[in-house]
């Protein structure tokens, strides 16, 4: 496995992974309902995806950005056929050593509400839960991660 900052030609495999990961595209905050590119593009263009990769391509990838004093993680994705063989872990520890290069603090990320089996994921990492957000239609949970250059080295 290899883990790398993504490329533009990696923007359709990302996406494909995106909605193979969660069943369906994932919707911006706005609500628009498109499936974006351009999203994922600037991602690209900024630096902030990273792709992990076995001998079929690309496997999963990781977004972020800087937030402040924290990276916040905005997308973990994994293909279903590769899921819960370590490849998030791999990913998360990736942000984490990221976080530490840039000199923030700890990661961050939410998770949707429902969703479980995510957090039980995140906290048996070392985030722990630091606010819980509903609304109509939606229900968040929030973690948190400090990070320091001996546990981003340990990762």
């Amino acid at each position: 496995m290899e883990i790398r900052t993504a490329v533009r030609p990696d923007l359709s495999a990302i996406s494909d992974c995106e909605t193979n990961a969660f069943g369906s595209p994932r919707r911006l905050i706005d609500g628009d309902g498109t499936k974006s590119h351009a999203r994922l593009l600037a991602q690209i263009r900024d630096g902030e995806i990273r792709v992990i990769e076995n001998g079929n391509g690309v496997a999963g990838f990781i977004s972020f950005t800087t937030n402040f004093e924290h990276l916040f993680v905005s997308t973990i994705a994994v293909l279903p056929q590769y899921q819960r063989q370590g490849l998030g872990s791999l990913l998360l520890a990736k942000a984490e050593q990221e976080a530490v290069r840039r000199g923030l603090d700890h990661v961050s990320l939410f998770t949707d509400g429902p969703a479980a089996d995510n957090v039980a994921f995140y906290e048996s990492r070392g985030f722990g839960e630091t606010d819980r957000c509903e609304g109509p239609g939606f229900a968040r949970i929030y973690l948190s991660k400090p990070v320091t250059s001996e546990a981003a080295k340990a990762a």
